[in-house]
């Protein structure tokens, strides 16, 4: 029996934490989906899940708030992919909680569609149009705000938080799902995680001791770590120095991956 998915489309809200104006400016506004009326910024916030509860709780007009890194950009057409999406998922009776386009799946695949330009590649690797997922990576996380709970607040910084975000969600029975709605990601060349990642990674090790491990992007939360501890040894080691960043016509680059 064909799914029955409703013809109505959620009104989407988007917001960023903005540390790079520039960057801000040059990569995401020029995004098609992105106005001065759906588009609210941020600075200054001590964590994410603060941020993002702090939207949350303030009553958003929007059905999803779509949080995103001010270093994206969503080819034309991006917000229709997302809302397809969400329509078939409830054609399907299935309660949401987040949809990314980056995800780990419980057995450790990845679930991913976007362009990385630190790794001068296209990243599309995944099973299905929509995939369930134990966690998403922070590039950019749509929250049902329908079904939204309040979220760790004692979660540190802004790394992991997609982990934690999904992780609360499955705490109330609600899944989460990688989408095949590519973006942009027009982000640094990393060649350490740095200190507020481990206190990420350490925080949520303790916190679902009983639930490890948790499959991420960039490498599982695991009881003792090793696999952290190892590529931060390597990178130590390589002593490798920051690479150079310099901003692109994301419009350009999109048409030519074919995303637009």
């Amino acid at each position: 029996m064909a799914e029955k998915i409703n013809t109505s489309a959620p009104k989407v809200g988007y917001v960023c934490p903005v540390t790079e104006p520039d960057t801000l400016e040059a990569i995401l506004k020029p995004s098609p989906d992105i106005n001065e009326n759906n588009l609210t910024t941020v600075t200054g916030e001590r964590s994410a899940t603060n941020m993002i509860n702090g939207i949350l709780d303030n009553n958003p007009s929007a059905d999803i708030i779509v949080f995103l890194h001010q270093d994206v950009y969503l080819p034309k057409g991006w917000q229709k992919k997302l809302q397809h999406s969400v329509k078939t998922l409830e054609a399907r009776n299935i309660k949401w909680g987040a949809i990314g386009v980056a995800g780990a799946t419980k057995n450790g695949n990845l679930s991913c569609s976007l362009w990385c330009s630190s790794l001068k590649t296209e990243i599309s690797q995944r099973t299905d149009a929509i995939e369930e997922v134990e966690s998403l990576d922070e590039v950019l996380i749509a929250i049902n705000v329908q079904e939204y709970v309040k979220f760790d607040e004692r979660h540190p910084g802004f790394h992991l938080f997609g982990t934690s975000i999904v992780q609360t969600f499955l705490e109330h029975n609600l899944k989460s799902y990688s989408i095949d709605a590519p973006i942009i990601h027009h982000d640094k060349k990393k060649y350490t995680l740095g200190k507020s990642y481990f206190e990420a990674y350490k925080y949520l090790k303790q916190k679902y001791a009983m639930n490890l491990p948790i499959n991420t992007t960039i490498l599982p939360i695991s009881r003792f770590g090793l696999k952290l501890r190892i590529r931060e040894l390597k990178f130590k080691i390589k002593r490798t120095p920051p690479a150079s960043y310099n901003l692109i016509n994301p419009v350009k680059l999109s048409k030519k991956l074919g995303y637009e």
